[in-house]
């Protein structure tokens, strides 16, 4: 039956129930700091007792496990989660987490092959024959030999494969390959003018982290700074005409309103004498009537008639004057009130004329604001800011150097993941490939990361000039440039790396795809392989 810890109430699996057999070979294992040994494992997990400190279930913990092979241990770093604790037993087993199918691989090579079978003693011991009804034992049948041997066959060759790619892995983990001249890089872009100018200040040290917008460097132009204060005269002067132009159009209006009111006036008194004048004519003609009427009588005199006569046609001609008058006051209210105004037969105010002047000088105020804007806006460019987050690598121009358009200023550092470019002989670049895991150690922070093969590059240092011609004079220089990415560094560690941090990269040989690639190519594959291509060299740790 089952016991339960009396510490997490978890039920250990019965050992003939559990996923994976287990194995008393004990195992040499560092956990944290403390360095022990198992009670038991598998290829999910271990049983361990004996620990200074006892973890709550669920803690994930760092452990480094060594397994014996032929006089070496073979050791790898992983991740284990605490599954129960028995504090009567003391024992605390452990579940892996993380482990890659290389390490599953080798745990299960030395727990089938090496260590033995670790089920319960009834799976490994044989069964005796079942009792027939007279009590008797039934002879097991005897089986043909053939059988026997075929499955003997296959178990050797599934071994010897298993055994080989055991040995495949513990090549991969054991011989790496070092290499020292690594150092820490990230993208730099250099920030540049379209101007010539000169540095007229520095505002940051190389080696700060700057924000986006934050000023770098301030600098001056000379032929922008005289550019700039003839378009702001110009500016002033066009700004002094519009106001002129807005002055006299007002005046104007005023004035207009004054001639409106005296044309008004003037219409008015013109249409009240020929109102007048028409009465005149009127009383005129009843009187030259009525001496017409009398002559006849001989009552009057023929001067009388023709002094009458004459009155008559005096009134007629004032009255038509008048009406011209009138007309002419008509013609004058009306052109005031479109915005005119004349003076002996000529133009004097033209209210269209004036706006369209004003308006005039309103566009070529716009115009002139906007060329100056522009012009304030190059000149703002004298100040260089930062454009994103970034570290300031280098200053190219000092307070008071002179620069020529498109020269680099100052060289920036992005703020992202960085990189490892790590440079190699071209000897040691043919032991590495892109996806290889390596571990880089960083002696000015004393903390190991993983890296990743992203890229290598066998022509990056021997291209002279923009002629692609090898340089390679020396086997022994380090012409050849891997980069590494760090998908796993935490934040703490990233905000420490510098640029220019040195590095030292250990790479894996090959990943073991690779490895069982190449087996298979020497065994099978070998006329594939072109004439003219050698084995790689011997002696590169």
């Amino acid at each position: 039956m089952s016991k339960t810890s009396p510490t997490t109430g978890f039920t250990p699996a019965e050992p003939g129930r559990r996923r994976h057999p287990r194995t008393a070979l004990p195992l040499k294992i560092q956990i944290g700091s403390q360095r022990t040994r198992t009670r038991d494992w598998s290829v999910g997990g271990m049983g361990v007792d004996g620990l200074s400190e006892q973890p709550a279930a669920g803690t994930r913990l760092p452990v480094r496990i060594s397994l014996p092979f032929e006089g070496f241990r073979v050791s790898f770093a992983a991740r284990a989660r605490v599954i129960h604790h028995d504090a009567r037993s003391g024992i605390t087993g452990l579940a892996y987490s993380g482990l890659s199918e290389r390490q599953r691989a080798m745990l299960r090579h030395f727990a089938d092959h090496l260590a033995g079978h670790g089920g319960s003693v009834e799976e490994t011991l044989p069964h005796p024959p079942a009792p027939d009804a007279s009590g008797k034992g039934v002879r097991p049948r005897r089986s043909p030999p053939w059988p026997a041997l075929r499955r003997g066959a296959l178990y050797l060759a599934v071994s010897t494969l298993v055994m080989l790619l055991a040995g495949l892995a513990v090549y991969s983990r054991l011989f790496r390959l070092e290499v020292e001249s690594a150092v820490v890089s990230t993208a730099v872009e250099p920030l540049q003018l379209p101007h010539r100018g000169v540095v007229s200040a520095t505002l940051v040290a190389e080696g700060s982290l700057v924000q986006p917008g934050q000023p770098l460097l301030r600098v001056v132009n000379a032929e922008l700074q005289q550019e700039l204060g003839r378009a702001r005269a110009q500016l002033e002067e066009v700004r002094l005409t519009h106001r002129q132009q807005q002055a006299t159009l007002a005046a104007d209006e005023r004035d207009l309103g004054v001639y409106r009111q005296l044309a008004g006036n003037s219409m008015a008194a013109a249409g009240h004498r020929v109102q007048a004048l028409q009465a005149k004519l009127e009383a005129t003609g009843n009187d030259l009537a009525r001496l017409h009427k009398l002559e006849a009588q001989a009552m009057v005199s023929r001067a009388q008639v023709d002094r009458a006569q004459a009155e008559h046609a005096l009134a007629r001609g004032e009255l038509d004057a008048a009406r011209a008058a009138l007309a002419s006051a008509r013609a004058v209210a009306g052109a005031a009130q479109r915005g005119s105004y004349f003076s002996d037969r000529r133009v004097e105010l033209s209210l269209a004329t004036r706006q369209a002047e004003a308006e005039t000088a309103a566009q070529r105020l716009k115009l002139e604001e906007a060329g100056f804007a522009a012009l304030q806006q190059r000149a703002e460019q004298l100040v260089v800011s930062a454009p994103y987050a970034a570290t300031v690598l280098k200053l190219a121009k000092s307070a008071g150097n002179a620069f020529q358009p498109v020269e680099p200023l100052v060289y920036l550092a992005r703020q992202e993941v960085p990189v490892i470019d790590a440079f190699l002989t071209q000897a040691e670049l043919t032991r590495i490939r892109p996806g290889n895991r390596a571990r880089v150690y960083l002696p000015a922070l004393d903390t190991v990361v993983e890296g990743v093969v992203s890229r290598v590059d066998r022509t990056a240092q021997f291209v002279v000039d923009s002629r692609v011609r090898m340089n390679w004079e020396n086997s022994s220089d380090r012409n050849g440039h891997a980069v590494l990415e760090l998908p796993d560094l935490d934040p703490a560690t990233r905000s420490s790396l510098a640029v220019g941090t040195p590095a030292i990269v250990s790479f894996e040989r090959y990943s073991l795809p690779g490895l069982a690639q190449s087996v298979g190519a020497w065994f099978g594959g070998s006329a594939t392989r072109s004439a003219g291509a050698a084995p790689a060299r011997k002696g590169v740790s």
